[in-house]
């Protein structure tokens, strides 16, 4: 792993994160940099939420400006009127629901494809109350 092995050479700045250092074992060369992504990880959460009687609901960013502070924070708001585990999925990166810093680092974009998982006894309420804020577009146009 590249990445696990960076140096900040005296006098740079961490501008420089994403170069490999030249003396690193097993780097394939220059430019390549590995950042583990905990995709096996993520997966196997993902499994065992749905397969445990959770909910699951894709939907589809809406509004123009994407997933940007403000209907997170709706979103994260909303998700924490409800008792279930909430997880939000796009691409290989899951967060937890009712995390603002975690829902922002999803950076969706309109038009980017999110997965809603809950799990718990108010599970269907939630994802259908989040499923719908979502796809309303938070209220912007």
């Amino acid at each position: 792993m590249c990445v696990a092995s960076l140096r900040y050479p005296q006098g740079e700045s961490p501008s420089t994160v994403g170069v490999p250092a030249p003396d690193v074992p097993n780097c394939p060369g220059p430019g390549h940099v590995s950042r583990p992504r905990g995709g096996r990880r993520r997966l196997k959460e993902r499994l065992a939420m749905t397969d445990t009687g959770g909910i699951e609901r894709k939907v589809r960013i809406q509004n123009r400006k994407g997933l940007h502070s403000r209907p997170a924070a709706e979103l994260v708001k909303l998700a924490g009127t409800f008792g279930a585990e909430i997880r939000l999925t796009k691409g290989d990166l899951q967060v937890n629901g009712k995390s603002i810093m975690g829902v922002l680092m999803l950076a969706a974009a309109q038009g980017t494809e999110l997965v809603i998982q809950a799990k718990g006894s108010d599970a269907r309420d939630a994802a259908d109350a989040l499923g719908e804020l979502v796809e309303s577009g938070f209220g912007e146009s």
